[in-house]
């Protein structure tokens, strides 16, 4: 936690600055060899890099494992699929209004320093803030949920912005209205799916040049599906749940047969740190098992209908609206707090 001073050493310093200083410090006692001593190499692309906990709505919080070689390959899918890298002589501009410390913010933090982009740091939340940079600094590119966006985009500062802004939407499933409302302010969607399990985002839904002649309704419906899977992942598959353990046997992919959205391929994370049991339940089967209910639509595009977390917490979901139909007294449960 930085206090925001501008003292190096004593009360008003601040545990940001001792840490700063007691590497500082280390480096002096090593005889200052500076960025000569340093590792720039991991001696093995599969060892451990780093650990992102889950948000823990299961009451159980988990570490998962990103390696370096996966670290990388997320990173690199990022520059590519965000556009982050500028062919001219502008350089990505990017506002940090994801949290860094979800799942490592996505890898973004290594993919903007990638392209040599600038990154732009928030306090907190503040839509005000956020207009004033996007229209004054010529930020390119930020990440936010759906949510996040909605209320952006509602904020009294909002106007058509005159060059493009790429934004990265994900977490939970957004709406075909959101993306034409963000269209009409030139903040241009890039719609991604994954979980803390896959480095942040594993698929996009990657936009057609046909839907540009579809009715305005149909195009942002497509827009809104979840999508394929990201260019250094292999196709992400939705399989059927009711079969014995085990077994991965694949839904139609008529839109219609829901399933669970399974991943194989570069950017699965290693396991759950100190968790065999947890790990071994994540790859069941020999895929990755997002969870995640959805349906795989005939040009192979999946769509979320439910996630399991929102099933878990969620006061909108299907689970949540039968526990109340069903409730001896449904006035009382209606005015229960879904906690």
């Amino acid at each position: 936690m930085d206090t925001d001073t501008d003292a190096t050493e004593g009360e008003l310093s601040g545990p940001f600055d001792e840490a700063v200083l007691e590497g500082l410090q280390l480096d002096r006692k090593t005889g200052s060899k500076g960025w000569a001593d340093l590792e720039h190499t991991a001696p093995h692309e599969d060892s451990l890099l780093a650990l992102a906990y889950t948000s823990g709505t299961t009451a159980k919080p988990k570490g998962v494992e990103f390696t370096h070689r996966g670290a990388y390959l997320a990173a690199m899918s990022n520059v590519v699929e965000s556009g982050l890298n500028y062919h001219d002589s502008e350089r990505a501009h990017y506002l940090w209004t994801l949290p860094m410390f979800h799942a490592m913010g996505w890898t973004f933090p290594w993919a903007v320093t990638a392209v040599r982009g600038t990154h732009y740091c928030l306090r907190k939340i503040d839509y005000p803030e956020i207009w004033r940079l996007l229209k004054e600094e010529g930020i390119s590119h930020f990440n936010a949920a759906p949510t996040v966006n909605t209320l952006l985009c509602a904020d009294s500062n909002a106007e058509r912005l005159p060059n493009p802004v790429r934004v990265t939407v994900a977490a939970s499933p957004p709406t075909a209205h959101l993306f034409e409302t963000m269209e009409k302010l030139n903040l241009r969607p890039v719609h991604v799916y994954g979980l803390t399990e896959t480095y942040g985002p594993i698929t996009k839904g990657y936009q057609m040049p046909s839907w540009q002649e579809l009715p305005v309704k149909e195009r942002y419906a497509k827009m809104a599906r979840q999508g394929h899977g990201f260019v250094t992942s292999l196709p992400c598959r939705v399989i059927k749940t009711e079969v014995p353990d085990g077994h991965i046997e694949d839904v139609q992919k008529d839109g219609k047969e829901t399933g669970e959205i399974v991943f194989v391929g570069n950017i699965c994370s290693k396991g759950y740190y100190n968790d065999v049991a947890a790990t071994k339940k994540l790859f069941a089967g020999g895929v990755l098992h997002s969870g995640d209910l959805a349906v795989w639509h005939p040009d192979g595009a999946v769509q979320i209908l439910d996630r399991a977390k929102d099933i878990i917490i969620s006061g909108k979901s299907l689970l949540h609206r039968r526990i109340i139909r069903t409730s001896a007294d449904t006035k009382q449960a209606a005015r229960t707090s879904p906690a």
